[in-house]
């Protein structure tokens, strides 16, 4: 995922709001630097309750699910995977990356988190996705391919997921 793209998604959702929850995120980079810190802060009702720092971002928070997802994005620092925190700020869960993750994102009104990672295979760019529930279940999980477009059910609901076509990493 392009620095720059994730950088300006970052600033352009600074807060969001889902009930008596809503967070607020603090970009913090070094002058001159690559070297940044998403911090998220979770407030009831706009008081705080709790400030998550040292994340990669992009964040995304899910109402459904009163979870946030930071995709820990490993273009630039390798991050190991994935984090989801609950609304009191603890870890619920992670999972580790697949390769170099491309994007990520909410499916059915956040109920699922869907990751889109580009693998080289035989010196070719490879799409491969992976979609969690809540709780870090794997829902879904393709192969590698040079797919774009996922189905797969989910609760008895058919899903579609539509991701780019396949491009190297970087």
């Amino acid at each position: 995922m392009n620095k720059n793209i994730v950088l300006f998604t970052l600033i352009l959702a600074g807060s969001s709001q889902a009930g008596p929850y809503s967070t607020i995120e603090n970009l913090k980079c070094k002058p001159e630097s690559d070297v940044c810190e998403t911090r998220v802060k979770i407030l009831k009702e706009g008081v705080e309750v709790v400030e998550i720092s040292g994340l990669e971002g992009p964040i995304i928070h899910s109402s459904e699910n009163s979870q946030v997802l930071s995709c820990e994005s490993n273009a630039v620092f390798e991050t190991k995977g994935i984090k989801v925190f609950g609304y009191d700020g603890k870890e619920l869960f992670s999972y580790p990356h697949l390769g170099y993750q491309r994007e990520c994102g909410v499916l059915a009104e956040g109920a699922l988190y869907w990751f889109l990672y580009n693998i080289v295979e035989n010196d070719k760019p490879q799409n491969s996705v992976v979609v969690l529930n809540s709780k870090g279940e794997v829902v879904f999980r393709s192969g590698i391919t040079v797919l774009t477009d996922f189905g797969f059910s989910y609760n008895g609901v058919p899903l579609t997921l539509t991701v780019p076509a396949p491009d190297w990493p970087g």
